[in-house]
């Protein structure tokens, strides 16, 4: 992965799991949901229940680990 854009990837310690899998699924994308509250889910659940169309700032992020990011 290059370099995260800022807005739109964030650099975390650890990806949480998805809120919506109950198997432990990582959830990378922190996202506000079209039921209105944020959730962090995985690609199928982002992609279900995303409540605008791309990530930014009030919108939705993707979470990345370090070592996911080259310098």
């Amino acid at each position: 992965m290059d370099a995260p854009k800022p807005g739109f990837t964030v650099v975390v310690d650890a990806i949480p799991a998805c809120n919506f899998c109950t198997d432990g699924t990582p959830g990378p994308y922190d996202f506000a949901t079209k039921f209105g509250p944020w959730a962090n889910g995985c690609q199928d659940h982002y992609d279900l229940y995303k409540a605008h169309p791309d990530l930014g700032i009030g919108k939705g992020q993707l979470w990345v680990t370090p070592d996911q990011v080259t310098a």
